[in-house]
């Protein structure tokens, strides 16, 4: 019976409530006043939160950063990514726990039904009380649950993504930020994610998701960014931390079995952390994950690390707060405590043994799978994995596409013009109100040369015998095939 209760809670907030089909009632208002009119509130407020926003690389970003936390002996509540099976079972990768170097787990069943009678109590009460926001929506609830998880299991820090934007999710209320990750910024979600009339045009498509995401987003040190365009890098708060100007990634070196790099710091950024550039320099750190997208997240997220520890050094400063708001928590401690030749090596192991389901793994010898939807995300993917083939060696292709992909059509015709591209098979799986898959037929013109399989199963096996045959690399790409190879 558990069980059976189990899947049917899970289902009502997965499919029974579904995102806003008005974008007016996209929003973060829902999960403002689910926090606000509950304990859940006071109790968030005593564990220090980090968060990601952008439209490449939030949960490799976050994930690194949460295994660097975690190696350094602090219980990581972690909500970083969807899952890559979106059953009852696999909507649990919601919500984890890390601890130690390389451990980890999922909520489990018996957890999420204790949690679940608050959390369906706080969506219900705000529905009642306005009803003008609309129906309270997943990502209102998944927010709740992992918040509620943290509290449950004592955890020292919680690291949460947005799903999509910033100022209008969930990640805008919570009560204990103390550092934001922005990630690089693109056009993804540019239909819904729209800028006021006239705010900055030669930001072209993506002026509506640099608006939501980063614009006005003015936190000195506490916000860290990852690779930016130039236009919008001179957009940017000026003392945040921005790779490309205060960091770069150098000497990456990318094969299947696994990544390398080495960090130039500035000047400035390198006086700030009191850290000499040039010792800093001759340090290389090491990944199971692929391809160089990996290492500017990897990268990105050990400087977040590191500019947290300094302001946790420096509470006395007026840009260390809210951190100090955590003067006797756990993870300030640690910080303070752990001199720097101890906290890099820690952080080194955390960075090594991070893994991300779904972003450029490899499952088999000669066989990878990804979740990359947007063009710039697909872009950032294929440069990768072209970087890694050996010498005449090109990629054969298992493909579904989201049919809410915005630009749907660039992201088909990038990947069937792909120069290392020996065989493309587009097939479908998912096919609900939550996640479609496009037909395959109706990608046809975009990808004239692609084989079209509407059975995930015949497509996989055709990829697998064609990249056998040829000695290639066998891609299994898109939400839709990690679920069908993931399905539980």
């Amino acid at each position: 019976m558990q069980e059976i209760d189990f899947a049917a809670h899970m289902n009502w907030m997965e499919r029974e409530h579904t995102f806003p089909s008005d974008p007016a009632q996209f929003h973060a208002k829902r999960f403002g006043y689910m926090l606000e009119h509950s304990s859940l509130n006071q109790a968030l407020r005593l564990i220090p939160g980090i968060v990601g926003a952008g439209s490449c690389g939030k949960a490799s970003t976050l994930s690194f950063l949460a295994r660097i936390f975690s190696a350094l002996g602090l219980k990581c509540a972690v909500g970083v990514k969807p899952p890559l099976s979106e059953s009852p079972l696999g909507n649990l990768e919601r919500y984890q726990i890390w601890e130690g170097a390389d451990s980890s787990r999922r909520m489990t069943p018996q957890e999420f039904e204790e949690l679940f009678p608050a959390l369906r109590q706080a969506a219900e009460q705000t529905e009642r009380q306005h009803p003008e926001w609309g129906q309270a929506a997943p990502y209102d609830m998944r927010a709740y649950m992992l918040g509620s998880f943290a509290v449950s299991q004592r955890a020292d820090l919680l690291i949460s993504e947005a799903n999509i934007g910033r100022r209008r999710d969930p990640i805008s209320c919570l009560p204990s930020t103390v550092m934001t990750m922005i990630t690089p910024i693109g056009t993804d979600h540019g239909g819904l994610l729209t800028a006021p009339e006239g705010f900055h045009p030669e930001l072209g498509p993506q002026a509506g998701p640099y608006y939501d995401k980063a614009d006005g987003l003015h936190l000195g040190k506490a916000a860290v960014f990852g690779r930016q365009d130039e236009l919008i890098q001179g957009l940017l708060d000026p003392e945040s931390i921005r790779q490309g100007r205060d960091y770069q990634v150098c000497d990456c070196h990318c094969t299947m079995e696994g990544s390398s790099f080495t960090i130039q710091l500035g000047d400035s950024l390198a006086e700030y952390l009191q850290t000499d550039a040039a010792a800093f320099r001759a340090r290389t750190f090491r990944l199971q994950a692929l391809g160089r997208f990996q290492c500017d997240n990897a990268a990105q997220a050990l400087i977040g690390a590191m500019v947290l520890r300094r302001r946790a050094q420096r509470l006395e400063d007026s840009e260390s707060a809210p951190l100090n708001a955590f003067s006797s928590s756990k993870l300030v401690r640690l910080l303070q405590e752990l001199p720097l030749s101890s906290f890099l090596q820690k952080a080194s192991q955390g960075l090594q043994s991070a893994k991300v389901a779904g972003r450029l793994q490899l499952i088999a010898d000669s066989c990878v799978e990804a979740v990359a939807s947007s063009p710039e995300k697909l872009r950032a993917l294929l440069d990768s994995l072209a970087a890694m083939v050996r010498p005449g060696q090109k990629v054969c292709i298992c493909a579904t596409f989201l049919d809410r992909i915005h630009y749907l059509r660039e992201a088909v015709e990038l990947l069937a013009s792909w120069p290392l591209n020996a065989y493309l098979v587009v097939t479908k799986y998912l096919d609900d109100e939550v996640n479609r898959d496009a037909a395959p037929a109706d990608l046809a013109a975009y990808c004239p040369r692609a084989q079209l399989c509407p059975d995930p199963g015949t497509a996989q096996r055709l990829v697998l015998e064609r990249a056998q045959k040829h000695g290639d690399i066998a891609l299994f790409l898109g939400n839709g095939m990690l679920s069908y190879l993931h399905r539980q």
